[in-house]
């Protein structure tokens, strides 16, 4: 499951989780793209914010990065 499908089952915008993560919605939107990847601290309430754990999140990113080689 990636960030994107996370953010849509819990009802959020990517302007919403930026704020609750104390990011803007555009570095958000990389994350979501894979453009970027946040930071420990921004990982950490992410996984709050999805109520799943960091390392879900990790290897989703992991598998994400793979598909692109």
């Amino acid at each position: 499951m990636n960030l994107k499908t996370k953010r849509h089952e819990s009802g959020l915008t990517q302007k919403e989780v930026a704020m609750l993560c104390g990011i803007i919605q555009s570095a958000y939107s990389h994350y979501e793209t894979g453009r970027r990847h946040p930071k420990l601290q921004t990982l950490l309430k992410l996984s709050e914010i999805y109520e799943c754990t960091v390392d879900e999140l990790l290897k989703e990113s992991y598998d994400n990065d793979k598909g692109r080689a």
